[in-house]
């Protein structure tokens, strides 16, 4: 019996690795979001497809102190049935991260650059025609200026792919140089990383340190393989400091994800 069960775990393991490493690059999008790694000129409509292009807004102070961190809005307009929405924000300097009046389904995740991104953890509804999403932003310092790029996906939440549209859009932060010094800027909860304990085992693909591995880790792990991505977006992946990501890394991390990672 004990022999059957893991010949059935192994079994289930395999066939997640297959659907990742044959989907991958074809097919991406899923409703909890990718980072730009997995992008190509096309975002979110190289998976998505079918839709009406909806009308996506950015906004938020367009000059800011150096070290400063503000907030920022990303409006998707409903289109039709496509009454939800997802997103893809990544940045060419500076911080990234999940905060805001309506960060409900955001998240924080390493994209390009081994950068966070912000994308949604689950398709957001429509409130009166518009999908809203706010996140934080904090200037480096120094720095002269920096762009933000988002995606607004609408999509119509039927689980496939068709039926849906993107737009994208972009927003120019310069610094603010008349400013001596930084305003008082709004508190980040930090996210925990997981303490490694001496002895203990390391959890293959944990990309974040949260002590868990996602879909979003695993699809990573495999661009490694595929040298899609550098080394350096995940570390985790590299269990025996090899410089690469093996089947038998990529397995340790699927268990992982359908388990717990070692404590």
């Amino acid at each position: 019996m004990l022999s059957l069960m893991r010949t059935s775990g192994i079994c289930r393991s395999m066939i997640l690795i297959a659907l990742v490493l044959v989907c991958g690059r074809a097919a991406h999008a899923n409703s909890f979001g990718v980072t730009s790694l997995l992008f190509r000129s096309g975002g979110c409509n190289e998976c998505h497809a079918g839709g009406q292009t909806p009308t996506v807004q950015l906004t938020g102070p367009t000059m800011v102190t150096a070290g400063a961190t503000n907030e920022y809005t990303l409006q998707i307009s409903a289109v039709g049935s496509q009454n939800k929405g997802g997103l893809n924000v990544s940045t060419t300097a500076g911080v990234l991260a999940v905060g805001g009046a309506d960060a409900v389904n955001t998240q924080a995740v390493t994209g390009a650059a081994g950068r966070k991104e912000i994308t949604h953890t689950a398709p957001k509804a429509a409130v009166d025609g518009v999908v809203t999403f706010t996140f934080l932003w904090t200037a480096p310092t120094p720095f002269s200026s920096a762009t933000l790029t988002a995606w607004g996906n609408a999509v119509n939440g039927d689980a496939f792919n068709s039926g849906d549209r993107a737009a994208s859009t972009t927003l120019t932060i310069t610094a603010d140089v008349s400013v001596a010094t930084p305003t008082p800027t709004p508190t980040m909860i930090p996210t925990p990383t997981a303490t490694a304990t001496l002895g203990a085992p390391a959890c293959v693909g944990d990309c974040n340190g949260d002590g868990t591995v996602t879909i979003n880790e695993i699809i990573t792990g495999v661009n490694i393989a595929l040298d899609v991505s550098p080394m350096s977006a995940c570390p985790p992946f590299d269990k025996n400091d090899d410089g690469t990501v093996t089947i038998d890394e990529l397995l340790a991390a699927v268990n992982a994800a359908v388990g717990s990672c070692p404590q």
